[in-house]
């Protein structure tokens, strides 16, 4: 039984994936903290690569830097 795209129920409570799904790049404002997936900036076989927003959402800073960069990053 097809539930949604790519997902399938087989047999008695087992369900499938057809693939795994792809996490975007995060990226943290330097300013209020606030965490944004980052934009798909080229399709490769591979996957995705990912660009930072040009702003905050929330706060208009135009500083963001990736996720796993945060806990390093020094203002």
């Amino acid at each position: 039984m097809r539930l949604g795209p790519r997902l399938y129920i087989v047999g008695a409570g087992t369900i499938y994936m057809a693939h795994v799904p792809e996490l975007p790049e995060k990226y943290v404002c330097t300013a209020c903290q606030t965490m944004h997936a980052g934009t798909v900036s080229e399709r490769t076989d591979s996957g995705h690569q990912y660009e930072a927003p040009a702003k905050c959402g929330c706060c208009g800073e135009t500083e963001l830097v990736t996720e796993k960069d945060w806990p390093h990053f020094t203002q």
